[in-house]
This record gives structure tokens, C-alpha cells and sequence, in this order.
């Protein structure tokens, strides 16, 4: 096993351990306060929500030729498929920005539901 393969083999491994701790946290934390008190407390992070994804997004546009290279390597792509990649990065940017604007912050659905309330 190349190290490269030992490294995302550890990472996945956090990651999906990360991830049952966060869904048995959640599930005792809803048993514990009940459903309005949870949706108070979503409702008071959404700043941290918000700025956790700006995070995520920036990491990923500034580190997006980093991990094209890596994966270049690990999957031996071709010259041709790694600059496909990296240009790819600003539409992908623009696309995660609009599903943040229009879906997440809620102005797709406050836009049907004004044209909804002028019917």
C-alpha cells in the first residue's frame, strides 16, 4: 500500500467516525431538549453556519491546484485531464456560491413566495 493510499485511507476513516459522533451527538442532543429547543439553537448558529461554509469554500478555491496535483498523481492523469481540472475551479466556485445565495440563504424561496403572495 503506497503511503499516499494509507493517508486517504486515515482521513476517510476520521471522516466517517467524525461523522457518527456528530449524528449520535445530534440524536442525544434532540432526545435531551426536544425539537424547539433544538431548532432555537440551529437557528442561533446559522451565523457560524454561515462563515464555516465561506471557510470551506475559500480552502477549496485556494487549494483547489493542490489537490488537482495530488490527484493527478495518485490516479496518474494525463497533462490534458490535470489543466481540464484546473480550470475548472472558478465555474465550480460560481456554482457552490449560487446554490449558497439561492438555496441556503433562502432568497429562491422568498422569491416564489412573493410572486406567490401577489397572485
Amino acid at each position: 500500500m503506497t503511503p499516499g493510499k494509507q493517508l486517504f485511507d486515515w482521513i476517510m476513516k476520521i471522516f466517517w467516525l467524525g461523522l457518527a459522533l456528530i449524528i449520535v451527538l445530534i440524536s442525544v442532543w434532540s432526545w435531551r431538549v426536544g425539537p424547539w429547543a433544538m431548532s432555537q439553537g440551529v437557528a442561533a448558529a446559522q451565523p457560524y453556519f454561515l462563515a464555516w461554509r465561506a471557510l470551506l469554500l475559500i480552502a477549496l478555491i485556494g487549494g483547489w491546484p493542490l489537490l488537482v496535483g495530488r490527484l493527478a498523481r495518485h490516479f496518474r492523469f494525463s497533462l490534458i485531464q490535470q489543466q481540464a481540472l484546473l480550470a475548472v475551479r472558478w465555474r465550480l466556485a460560481l456554482w457552490l456560491i449560487l446554490i449558497e445565495i439561492l438555496l441556503v440563504q433562502g432568497v429562491l424561496g422568498q422569491f416564489f413566495l412573493n410572486i406567490w403572495e401577489l397572485t
